[in-house]
């Protein structure tokens, strides 16, 4: 079934664009990008939207402000990122999917929802000024010049600031099992701006996936330090076995900057022995499971308390927080696992039990094999660490425990 694009209020339901093609399009905004159930159930949509508005203030940070003008009229209105997302994001959520629901409802009239593929929403919010060519970009090809009378799309804002555009098509997440682990490469360098999910990132990263080795499924971006900090579309997870003569929980390894701690919390050093092919490693704070707990349950609401200095000082993340990274972490803290909230050093990947990447489409993918080939952006001498499959004990939990805590919304009831 094609895709189905709400863009700036015109509902095009034949639409031949990719999502790479639409977000390059609107290369300065921001976008998202969420799973929606057979059923009609966007997963954990609150998130998603804390996040995306979170990026549009992020993204004007830079010295372009290029949504400066949607934050001056929404203030000039005494209005908020919240209302416009209710005024304009939604509504636009829900044309798309009133145009494929009723497509694929008439191509598939009998069929049971188990039978029928999810979907893959993506939501883009950019600036008016970024629209390629003029103020207001055309529809989409195969698009209506205004909105289909039979689909409720988004009226335009009083603002009239920003774009806002809407992909949805059939998609059906990589199944899960011991034949399914994938491989990556630790190929490229840290990005630019990581604490947005930014437009501009889908050609930045161009370079990187032309250059995966052909058996990667993903290329992980590292820094100077052999620090792992995530992959090109996923955060990346590294897991490390219960100790049982020190009584230390089995730990789970990601990058995420979580909320500064309201008391002080134990440090437990890594154990020694970075190899001489990597920087060398020494791992952050490992939280005891209760405190892990309360960590992550404020990662999981994204209401993150800024460390002194913040984004403007700076001091900015260094790595996507995900969606599925969040609950993730929520399911390690109610298994007892310890979380540390750092980057996995390659120089410690001795010490890894398991690892595994994440998004929200490919929910946990396990590896088999984490490898540093030759032409990695740092020079450092090529490295390989295989991974047991299939996916291990604490991954298979983790995903578990991760479906019983995701939320699911009807696309209805926005």
């Amino acid at each position: 079934m094609a895709a189905v694009l709400c863009e700036d209020g015109s509902i095009s339901r034949r639409s031949d664009l990719t999502p790479q093609q639409l977000l390059t399009k609107y290369g300065t905004g921001v976008y998202t990008t969420a799973l929606v159930t057979p059923d009609g159930c966007i997963v954990d949509w609150e998130l998603h939207q804390q996040r995306l508005l979170r990026g549009i203030e992020i993204v004007n940070k830079r010295p372009s402000k290029p949504f400066d003008g949607l934050i001056s009229a929404l203030n000039s209105e005494s209005s908020s990122l919240a209302a416009f997302s209710k005024r304009r994001i939604v509504p636009a959520i829900k044309a798309a999917l009133t145009a494929y629901y009723e497509d694929r409802d008439a191509a598939h009239p009998q069929a049971q929802p188990e039978a029928l593929p999810h979907a893959f929403l993506v939501v883009s919010v950019a600036p008016r000024s970024g629209a390629p060519g003029s103020s207001s970009p055309p529809p989409a090809e195969g698009g209506n010049p205004s909105p289909d009378p039979g689909a409720p799309c988004a009226s335009p804002s009083s603002t009239n600031s920003a774009l806002v555009a809407v992909y949805v098509k059939d998609v059906r997440p990589p199944p899960y099992g011991p034949e399914h682990a994938v491989q990556a490469a630790v190929l490229g360098r840290p990005r630019s701006l990581a604490g947005a999910k930014a437009s501009s990132w889908v050609e930045e990263r161009r370079a990187y996936e032309q250059a995966k080795p052909p058996a990667a499924a993903e290329v992980l971006l590292a820094d100077a330090q052999g620090r792992l900090l995530e992959g090109l579309t996923t955060n990346f997870f590294a897991l490390c076995p219960p100790d049982p003569a020190t009584g230390r929980p089995a730990t789970v390894h990601t990058y995420r900057r979580l909320p500064r701690p309201r008391s002080p919390r134990p440090v437990v050093p890594a154990a020694p022995g970075p190899t001489a092919a990597s920087p060398p490693a020494l791992v952050g704070a490992v939280q005891a499971a209760g405190e892990a707990a309360e960590a992550a349950e404020e990662a999981g609401g994204l209401e993150m308390e800024e460390e002194e200095g913040g984004e403007e000082g700076g001091k900015e993340e260094e790595a996507l927080p995900g969606v599925v990274q969040a609950r993730v972490l929520e399911a390690a803290a109610a298994l007892g696992m310890a979380v540390v909230a750092e980057a996995p050093r390659a120089g410690e990947r001795e010490g890894w039990s398991e690892a595994f990447i994440t998004n929200c489409i490919k929910r946990i993918q396990p590896l088999s094999r984490v490898f540093c080939p030759r032409g990695n952006a740092w020079g450092v001498e090529p490295w390989d660490r295989p991974l047991p499959h299939p996916a291990g004990a604490l991954t298979t939990a983790l995903r578990e425990r991760l479906g019983a805590l995701e939320v699911r919304t009807h696309w209805s009831e926005l």
